[in-house]
């Protein structure tokens, strides 16, 4: 929208269609991009890219690394390369944890989808993660939680 503020544009369907604004939303949405690559995409329409955000990022090769089998290759790899890093998150200072993150991000080109990674590094380094979270709180009892 700066973009368009910046040209005095105003933000109408002859400019990014509902249809392409639509799958947008919806790779976002759905993991498929970054919010950073869908302002690229947007940028690309605005500027008069009329296909939409699956043609988009197809071309442009955009798409994020969802495979977890590539992505817990990648990173058994950097887990390797840093293991003094692997040791200080194992103690306790999971804020490290950003680093390696980072350094798959790197390596990926930015395509990998950095929850997906971060669980994944979590799980392999016997952190608790948000999916074994979620499953504590689906099989958890309530009893003793309701209020008298």
């Amino acid at each position: 929208m700066g973009r368009l503020h910046s040209r005095n544009i105003n933000f109408t369907p002859e400019i990014v269609t509902a249809a392409q604004l639509g799958t947008l939303v919806d790779y976002v949405d759905q993991g498929l991009i970054s919010a950073k690559v869908g302002k690229n995409v947007l940028n690309l329409m605005v500027e008069g890219d009329s296909r939409n955000a699956s043609e988009i990022v197809e071309e442009k090769g955009w798409k994020q690394m969802g495979n977890q089998d590539e992505l817990g290759q990648m990173c058994n790899a950097i887990m390797a390369r840093y293991p003094d890093k692997v040791k200080i998150i194992q103690k306790g200072n999971v804020g490290v944890l950003g680093f390696l993150v980072g350094q798959i991000m790197k390596e990926s080109k930015g395509r990998a989808n950095p929850v997906a990674v971060s669980e994944i590094l979590k799980v392999k380094m016997g952190l608790p993660s948000r999916a074994a979270a979620n499953a504590q709180g689906t099989h958890s009892t309530d009893k003793g939680d309701k209020k008298k």
